[in-house]
């Protein structure tokens, strides 16, 4: 027969560790912008609107969710390390995607240019990685999509999963409980017999 006992938490919520995102006047508790500014992988070229996006997407992805982290410094210490250590790489991808939304349908119509150039010159010796000065020849290709191929491109280069890959590397840090008012519910998953 399986029993259920009620524990006491034991880990903080993210909420609980990070209650705001700064200091306001007459605060004197570190929160989530004080904290990546004193961690030791703090990076100069996050500014506070960055770290104050992150702090956004981590409330409304794990705001009722427990640390698996018993002590406030190793939940300090993982996740600024995973903001360390990814968001740049997704700050140029997010700066990217506008990029792309940002142009026109006219744009993606034209698909690439291919120039093609030969030239001779015997005075000259020169590396088969090295660019030759003189061009006699030159022959320039260039490709127009319909603009049906046009709207694909456009869609396909459109990606709106960049801040949902980076939220979802702070998964391992969380355990999910599932709680009463004050209690968490354990249910022993051995029979009474077994014990």
């Amino acid at each position: 027969m399986h029993k259920n006992y009620f524990l006491k938490p034991t880990r903080k919520r993210f909420i609980d560790a990070f209650p705001k995102f700064k200091q306001e006047a007459g605060d004197t508790l570190d929160y989530f912008w004080e904290t990546w500014q004193k961690s030791p992988f703090y990076i100069a070229s996050l500014t506070e609107s960055d770290l104050e996006e992150i702090y956004n997407h981590l409330c409304a992805a794990y705001y009722n969710w427990h640390f698996i982290y018993p002590d406030d410094y190793g939940i300090a210490m993982n996740v600024m390390h995973v903001i360390h250590e990814y968001f740049p790489n997704t700050k140029e991808r997010l700066s990217i995607v506008s990029q792309i939304r940002a142009l026109s349908l006219a744009e993606f119509k034209n698909s690439g240019i291919d120039i093609q150039s030969s030239g001779q010159n015997p005075k000259v010796e020169a590396a088969m990685d090295e660019f030759i000065e003189i061009v006699d020849n030159q022959v320039v290709n260039s490709s127009l999509k319909s603009e049906e191929q046009a709207l694909k491109a456009k869609f396909f280069a459109l990606y709106d999963g960049v801040m949902d890959e980076f939220i979802g590397r702070f998964n391992y840090m969380f355990v999910k409980l599932y709680s009463g008012v004050n209690d968490y519910i354990y249910t022993n998953m051995f029979d009474e017999d077994e014990e």
